[in-house]
């Protein structure tokens, strides 16, 4: 089924550049500005005013602030004075109340108010510029009192006393564990197979077992682009966003880090386009002329999904994509469009290999889980004269992402779909549990594109936690001027970007330095020693997302209930959601202990890493010491972070 010619008469960079722009149109629909964001244009200027809390709740107060810019350049201008009007109801009777704005922030104006009906609330800004008096009008979109709960809501940070004695901890251990490991090369080879287990390997060997898994999840993905697109745009009362970015965004990375790509089995983007692909060739495997062509080589590569999850970033907390239900389904439109159209285009799945951003993520989070798809025996597969776990049999079709077991040492580019064990005659594949960071203690071909995401990912944690603190809000907003807000964030967002590769680069060639190493280069010295942030970065992502699950997973009972927000209420809850799951106090000591686990775990790989280089501990010592700072520099930043309080953002 996959072993057709490939066409020649098709440039392949040219369908490939198509593909991705078509995509970004796609991600990059034009969206209404969500609640707690509005607009309006009066005699070309454009005022934009935010509301917080984002979702106002009437009888509550709510802070509001404007800025305006020029319709024609873009720029933001300087408001002399300001005057908002809003209509209250009082004794059963409507009145406008006039409000003196104040200036907030350099170019911001904003005043308080509590508005006392719920549903769209008129007020009128009259505003004096550039010698002008321009007056504009904004509905304001008000939630009833009786439904409680905001959807910014400041979560405190631990006390700060803690962060001390926790980066003293992570010294302690550092030191006993230097000491406890001494000449260690590796973490244990030890495994238990899974498969041993009879009744598991004849599940898995089903040639329905992914369906009993994919199915489900695609019915599940229906029902959140749906919601989305049709449902109540309110991000805490919609499926589409609860689903999506409290529950399995959140639980995803658990998940990962237990056991690896499991997600990529059950992806539903993926399975549409697999089906798709499958279902194009059934109608018309001759005549279909689109399928069956080779990914260019110059674009094997995870940078371009590493690009699409900057991207991402950029679109989820620059655009407020996660409270906004409708634009949450037109990304995963977005994501299937890639995924069919790849599909369609190629052969096999590029798409989960080179364009999925989830899929980077993943693979990168996978070197550190204990779960693995690996032979059994290696010279049993250099035997092997079929390669059927490569190029599949009537059992089961070839490995999607191109996978020998004979070479496989990692577990980025598989997608524990378990082709290869239907597929292999001798069944000779194992899925095995083995100690966590094998992959990373015993990796003998580290890649520079590997490395550039790993640091790249690390970077996207501690950007995700630096823009919920205030201080990011009120450094943005006061850069703003000539950029606007949009162009100040990201602005703001490269810049982070680049100090984190800067600093990262700068401890390499430290290392460098230190070890006297006068053959190895900086970029190999880069790619080696990148890996031993895995951890670091994998349990601060975890150590993040505990107080948004915490505080947001309660959301589910209700949606449940009303998916569409439309007055429904199938389980009975939809009226109330679950509280907290766990207490403050419970949260402050979960993240400290993952923090000092990612610390650790950093600080183990960096040792084997420096052992296995060097000849001479003195050598490897050296190199080791810039490595386990720049380690520790992160551990302290992260529990700097944690200390903050947090505006929560995601859903609410």
């Amino acid at each position: 089924m996959y072993c057709f010619r490939f066409d020649n008469t098709v440039n392949r960079h040219t369908v490939l550049l198509s593909l991705i722009a078509g995509a970004t149109l796609l991600f990059t629909v034009p969206q209404a500005v969500g609640h707690g964001y509005y607009s309006a244009t009066a005699n070309g200027y454009d005022l934009m005013l935010f509301t917080d809390p984002t979702e106002a709740v009437a009888g509550q107060p709510t802070d509001i602030m404007f800025y305006v810019s020029n319709k024609a350049t873009g720029r933001t201008v300087d408001i002399l004075s300001a005057k908002a009007s809003v209509e209250h109801e009082m004794d059963g009777m409507t009145h406008l109340m006039d409000i003196d704005a104040t200036p907030r922030m350099k170019i911001y104006y904003g005043f308080s108010s509590t508005f006392s009906k719920e549903g769209w609330n008129p007020i009128k800004i009259t505003a004096e510029i550039e010698g002008k008096s321009i007056q504009f009008e904004v509905e304001v979109h008000i939630l009833p009192a009786t439904e409680g709960g905001t959807s910014t809501t400041t979560m405190p940070g631990m006390p700060s006393w803690l962060i001390p004695a926790s980066a003293g901890v992570a010294v302690v251990g550092t030191v006993v564990m230097i000491a406890v490991i001494g000449r260690r090369s590796g973490v244990s080879n030890r495994s238990l197979d899974l498969l041993s287990f009879r009744s598991l390997a004849w599940l898995v060997k089903k040639r329905s077992f992914p369906a009993l898994f994919r199915v489900p999840s695609v019915l599940v993905f229906m029902v959140v682009i749906l919601t989305g697109l049709f449902g109540l745009q309110t991000g805490y009362r919609n499926f589409s966003t609860v689903m999506t970015w409290v529950i399995w965004w959140i639980l995803l990375i658990p998940l990962t880090l237990f056991l690896g790509k499991i997600f990529c089995l059950i992806c539903p983007i993926r399975a549409v386009g697999e089906w798709t692909q499958r279902a194009a060739l059934a109608v018309s495997p001759q005549g279909l002329r689109l399928l069956n062509r080779n990914w260019p080589r110059r674009l094997k590569t995870p940078l371009i999904a590493l690009g699409l999850l900057l991207f991402l970033t950029w679109l989820e907390i620059g655009y407020g994509v996660t409270r906004n239900p409708i634009a949450t389904s037109y990304l995963a439109l977005g994501m299937v469009a890639l995924a069919v159209s790849a599909a369609l285009f190629f052969r096999r799945d590029y798409f989960c290999r080179y364009l999925c951003p989830i899929g980077l993520m993943n693979g990168v989070y996978s070197l550190f889980s204990p779960l693995e798809l690996r032979a059994r025996d290696k010279e049993i597969c250099h035997e092997c004269k079929t390669k059927d776990c490569l190029l599949g049999n009537a059992s089961s079709p070839p490995c999607p992402t191109y996978q020998y077991l004979g070479a496989m040492s990692e577990s980025t580019d598989c997608l524990l779909c378990t082709e290869c064990v239907r597929s292999c005659p001798k069944d000779n594949v194992a899925i095995n549990l083995r100690p966590f960071a094998s992959d990373l203690s015993h990796s003998s071909n580290p890649r520079f594109y590997v490395a550039v995401s790993i640091v790249a990912l690390m970077a996207l944690n501690s950007f995700h936690g630096v823009t919920m603190i205030p201080l990011w809000y009120q450094t943005v907003i006061s850069t703003s001027g000539q950029l606007g807000l949009l162009g100040s964030f990201t602005a703001w967002m490269l810049l982070f970007f680049a100090t984190v590769f800067g600093v990262v680069t700068l401890f390499i060639c430290l290392t460098k330095l230190l070890s006297r190493d006068k053959e190895g280069s900086i970029r190999r010295m880069f790619s080696v020693y990148a890996y031993s942030l895995i951890p670091v970065a994998l349990l601060y992502h975890l150590a993040h997302n505990v107080s948004h699950f915490s505080s947001e997973a309660g959301f589910l009972v209700s949606v449940l209930s009303d998916p569409f927000g439309w007055g429904w209420n199938f389980l009975g809850n939809a009226s109330r959601g679950a509280g907290p799951l766990l207490g403050m106090h419970d949260v402050w000591y979960l993240q400290i202990a993952l923090l000092i686990v990612g610390h650790l775990a950093g600080v183990y790989v960096a040792w084997i890493t420096s052992r296995r280089l060097f000849a001479t501990q003195s050598h490897s010592f050296r190199a080791f010491l810039p490595i386990v700072f720049l380690i520790f520099l992160f551990t302290v930043f992260s529990l700097w972070l944690t200390a903050q309080p947090m505006l929560m953002k995601t859903a609410l």
